[in-house]
């Protein structure tokens, strides 16, 4: 499962360095991220995945992710994401960027689209300056969702009590 869990980061990574290849085009979605965000995707094959923001210090969010079968955690990871370098990774990329608009929790959502090809696949990724952490709705190759947001919130971290 750990497996699962590192290639949904890849496939994240994947998808915000190519929206930040994008330039000014782009929401600029992590440049707000706040401790206490989080977002459920639901994978292929019934897999959900919980990302929550930990912690931004120094321009490192530090990002749980929780991958869940039926309710239940199988694999709990922490990545660090140091934003400055999802830019360095995009080099590669020349991607379109166009406005879009799509639903989630039954609520239109205006957003940006975000396509590319990528090692001969087409990767269309939506996102929206709305959505928590990174900003990611849908993400999909050759017309294939790889993750698709199903919920999303804050939940305010709090200090522990030093008594």
């Amino acid at each position: 499962m750990k497996k699962i869990s590192l290639l949904m980061a890849l496939i994240l990574t994947i998808a915000l360095a190519t929206a930040i290849n994008a330039q000014d085009k782009t929401p600029e979605c992590m440049s707000d991220v706040k401790p206490g965000e989080w977002v459920l995707y639901e994978l292929p094959s019934s897999i959900q995945q919980k990302h929550t923001v930990l912690d931004v210090t120094d321009g490192v969010a530090t990002v749980q992710i929780q991958t869940l079968m039926n309710g239940k955690v199988i694999s709990d990871i922490e990545q660090k994401v140091v934003l400055s370098d999802l830019a360095d990774r995009s080099a590669s990329f020349s991607p379109k960027v166009y406005a879009g608009e799509t639903e989630v929790k039954d609520q239109k959502i205006k957003c940006t689209v975000v396509e590319a090809d990528v090692q001969g696949r087409v990767s269309k990724t939506y996102m929206s300056n709305d959505i928590p952490v990174m900003g990611i709705i849908l993400s999909e190759y050759d017309g294939n969702p790889a993750m698709k947001l199903i919920d999303y919130g804050f939940e305010p971290q709090t200090e522990p009590d030093n008594e």
